[in-house]
């Protein structure tokens, strides 16, 4: 029974191959649009999920009050501030401390004389592999950062250093006019990990315990001491189930016992790793937050162009129902139930969806590299097999096929055999006002979107070529002895 009616709907694609190809072709597009948008949306939403606590870890920030009010938010803490976290409540389950100087520093390989200059590098505790993403690919991961004279490397930095050579145990000189003092570090390779994807508020390519600077810095035993020195890059990451809400208060209570009033007001800052990447009064990282309100319209966007390209699909189907009407009035002469008409124009539907997904693919996979550019993104075709990629597929070819085909299989199967196979009149009452109602929404939405993306084309253009803009491009950036001088 099945069988015969993908058969049917075989010979119906063979019979009528231009509207076939038209309708598919129509869906692929909307379909392809959504999907490029629904990957984006989903590689955003998954924005630091990658570390293995992700759950229950936080960024350690601080809220500076001043006594003339002008408030400011670092998303750095006192080093000792998240120390006293990890001892004094039980619900912290580990810390990490992090050091990023900024500016290049310098990397020399002197058995082959290659020198890099990178700003990626970040001083951590040893216990970085307790809080973050730390997939060793060569080397040992538990003793990778243990001794203060290592260097952990990320796969495509050891790959630009060494090429094909095995980096493990190889000896880089490290030197930087602040984190360093000018002073050259030799230091030995000891892991290799795997890149951080692009979704990750932390990117390192070069890690380096932070006791590689206890012979260097005078003052560096003194970063973890007072209550407002050392201002780092910290996480923490909370025991299952812990009050975080309680421990937050209970720390901003210590912070300001042992403050003096004079230093203004020093409130800590716990934000949840999930809402680092959203956060619009904090900068977390330096490559900027993200916009949740953007999502929620390119979401909206992705859900117009299903919509536009389903009821494009039903309008061409009702229309072309006058050429199935002879059909529709053998198949209930010969016994079919309406029922049964029914699915078989909803299978039909699933059909072409089907097909149009399939065609979707390759229109995504020719898109992608102007969408990354667009998105400034790094997917590639292997992404796309996501298990949330692929539900979220399954969802559509779902949705698409009963709302595309729902319509047109009441319609086509309300068919009276006795005025069909007369050659009378087909007069479904009720079908013609809403296939306007369609027709009008579908225009609606489709001058809706044409209108804003004409808006938005002619903002992007006024900002490039405004005076203003003219004037920040004879402004230059020099840097000068490892710092910046406008």
């Amino acid at each position: 029974m099945l069988r015969s009616y993908f058969i049917v709907a075989f010979r119906t694609f063979s019979r009528q191959k231009a509207y076939s190809l038209l309708n598919i072709t129509g869906l692929a597009i909307g379909l392809a649009g959504a999907f490029l948008i629904y990957t984006y949306i989903i590689d955003e939403l998954r924005y630091d999920t990658i570390h293995p606590f992700h759950k229950n870890t936080y960024r350690l920030g601080t809220h500076y009050i001043p006594e003339d009010g002008n408030e400011r938010k670092y998303s750095s803490a006192p080093a000792l501030w998240s120390g006293q976290l990890k001892e004094q409540f039980p619900g912290v389950k580990s810390i990490l401390r992090s050091i990023w100087v900024g500016f290049p520093y310098s990397i020399h390989y002197k058995d082959k004389d290659r020198i890099i200059l990178t700003e990626e590098l970040f001083l951590v505790d040893n216990s970085f592999r307790e809080v973050l993403y730390f997939d060793v690919i060569a080397g040992n991961r538990e003793t990778a950062l243990q001794d203060v004279n290592s260097i952990a490397l990320s796969e495509s930095t050891a790959k630009k250093i060494f090429g094909s050579e095995d980096p493990i145990g190889k000896i880089l000189s490290v030197k930087h006019m602040y984190g360093t003092e000018g002073q050259e570090l030799n230091l030995a390779v000891t892991a290799v990990f795997r890149d951080y994807p692009a979704n990750s508020s932390y990117q390192p390519s070069y890690l380096v315990p932070l006791g590689s600077l206890r012979t260097i810095w005078d003052y560096y035993d003194d970063m973890f001491t007072g209550w407002l020195n050392g201002f780092m890059v910290s996480y923490v990451v909370f025991e299952e189930g812990a009050d975080v809400e309680q421990i937050k208060k209970a720390f901003g209570e210590l912070v300001a016992e042992n403050l003096d009033e004079e230093s203004g007001q020093f409130i800590p800052i716990l934000t949840h790793i999930h809402d680092v990447h959203f956060d619009d009064e904090v900068k977390w990282h330096n490559e900027g937050s993200g916009d949740i309100t953007h999502l929620h319209i390119f979401g909206s966007i992705a859900l117009f162009l299903i919509l536009i390209a389903s009821i494009n699909y039903m309008n061409l189907a009702t229309a072309r129902s006058s050429k199935r009407s002879r059909e529709v009035g053998m198949r209930k002469v010969m016994g079919s139930s309406r029922y049964q008409l029914i699915f078989q124009f909803i299978n039909e539907s699933f059909l072409t969806t089907l097909l149009s997904l399939f065609l979707c693919l390759i229109l995504v996979l020719l898109a992608l590299p102007v969408f990354n550019t667009l998105a400034q993104k790094n997917f590639t075709f292997g992404d796309f097999f996501d298990i949330w990629l692929l539900a979220g597929l399954g969802i559509i070819l779902f949705f698409v096929s009963i709302l595309a085909g729902s319509y047109p299989a009441f319609y086509l199967s309300k068919f009276k055999p006795v005025e069909v196979l007369k050659g009378g009149k087909l007069n479904i009452r009720g079908s013609n006002p809403l296939r306007q109602i369609l027709v009008i929404f579908q225009f609606s939405i489709s001058l809706f979107m044409l209108i804003c993306s004409g808006v938005l084309m002619n903002q992007i253009h006024l900002m490039k070529n405004s005076k203003l803009n003219e004037q920040g491009q004879q402004i230059l950036s020099i840097r000068y002895g490892g710092g910046i001088a406008p």
